[in-house]
């Protein structure tokens, strides 16, 4: 055989797949168009993120008193909080810090516990522990040990004839709802504008024709405005707590709880209840007083998907007049444009091997 029959024989033999793709080549083309929309689809439903997830099982329960000092913090908040949540199973750490009017008591559990169920147990514990606390003390807050928790959309809710105070209320009873119901959100907070609160004058002439002291007036309020846990029912790893919630909503409620059940003494009878608003943190956008609405997702959401929820909400929600939306953080903008990028760069890529396919073929049908 001489050497240019070898040549053929190497050369110009036909890669058996080669040869079943050309003669079978509807079936081929139909696996390269399977093979492309399983693609789109994946791209499309793949879930983007600026980092990756981490689940850390861990509570955060974070208490504020303003205007007390560090050792106060420690003593009367913080040593309190954290015998309560050493009764609870499963925790492999206890941190603590306090600061000047903040007492922050981190705790972690065990890999194998169920996280949810974990806060769940963290806030039954706190909210009994309530009563230990000194008067004047924030209610607690707990959350979860999340390193992905820091606000994807911060928007601010401002109005030229209404008052900050009319305007949080609008985000807290109309707003903040409608947003609990976007998919992927997690957490609504809201800052700036006054809170509401609530203040009573005392007579001292009618304390005294009464016989009552302020204390009795204090205590009649404290007991009657009754926020206390009742019981947890825990089934599959899962807690779920009971309360008994009766907090007043508006100075006639205040001023109708008996202070002296016997005689039927109101707090009403021996002076005066104001629904007086107070500023507790302020919140400017572009040098604006406005109130501040931030955006956290679920662990395992969509940000992008999550942002675009939210501002369709938005868009379709109609405010009151003279009220208006201004958007101040959206952390989605370097996330988009990474994956235009990508998708562009996946673009020039295509043409690219397409055109050197098209150079060594020569036909473009083939080439396709």
């Amino acid at each position: 055989m001489s050497i240019r029959d070898y040549e053929f024989k190497i050369f110009e033999r036909i890669n058996p797949l080669v040869s079943f793709s050309v003669r079978r080549y509807v079936l081929a083309i139909g696996l390269f168009v399977a093979v492309v929309a399983f693609g789109l689809v994946a791209t499309f439903t793949l879930g983007v993120d600026l980092f990756p997830q981490i689940n850390i099982p861990g509570v955060v329960v974070t208490t504020s008193y303003p205007g007390a000092t560090p050792s106060v913090i420690d003593q009367q908040i913080t040593q309190v909080v954290e015998n309560a949540v050493s009764t609870v199973t499963g925790i492999t750490d206890i941190n603590s810090t306090s600061y000047t009017g903040t007492s922050q008591v981190v705790v972690l559990f065990d890999q194998s516990t169920d996280q949810n169920s974990d806060t769940n147990q963290i806030a039954a514990v706190v909210s009994a522990a309530v009563k230990a606390l000194p008067s004047g003390v924030s209610p607690p807050v707990v959350q979860t040990v999340n390193p992905n928790s820091q606000p994807i959309l911060q928007f601010g809710i401002r109005s030229d004839g209404a008052n900050l105070g009319d305007v949080r209320d609008y985000v807290t009873d109309t707003l903040t709802p409608l947003l609990a119901r976007v998919p992927g959100v997690a957490n609504i907070q809201v800052d700036g504008g006054p809170a509401r609160t609530f203040q009573v004058l005392l007579d001292p002439s009618k304390l005294h024709a009464y016989n009552l002291t302020p204390q009795q007036v204090v205590s009649a309020i404290a007991s009657s405005a009754i926020n206390q846990p009742i019981g947890t029912i825990i089934s599959h790893n899962n807690a779920l707590a009971f309360a008994t919630q009766n907090m007043p909503a508006d100075v006639r409620r205040i001023a109708a709880f008996l202070v002296d059940p016997t005689r039927s003494v109101t707090v009403g009878n021996v002076g005066v209840v104001r629904d007086l608003p107070v500023p507790t943190n302020y919140a400017r956008i572009n040098g604006i007083p406005a109130v501040l609405v931030s955006i956290q997702q679920t662990p395992t959401s969509n940000q992008i998907a999550v942002v675009d929820g939210v501002r369709r909400m938005l868009d379709q929600t109609k405010l009151p007049a003279g009220y208006s939306l201004i958007y101040s953080n959206d952390t989605t903008g370097s996330i988009r444009a990474s994956v235009q990028s990508t998708y562009r760069e996946l673009a020039m890529t295509a043409l690219v091997v397409a055109f050197i396919v098209l150079l060594f073929l020569g036909k473009l049908n083939t080439a396709f």
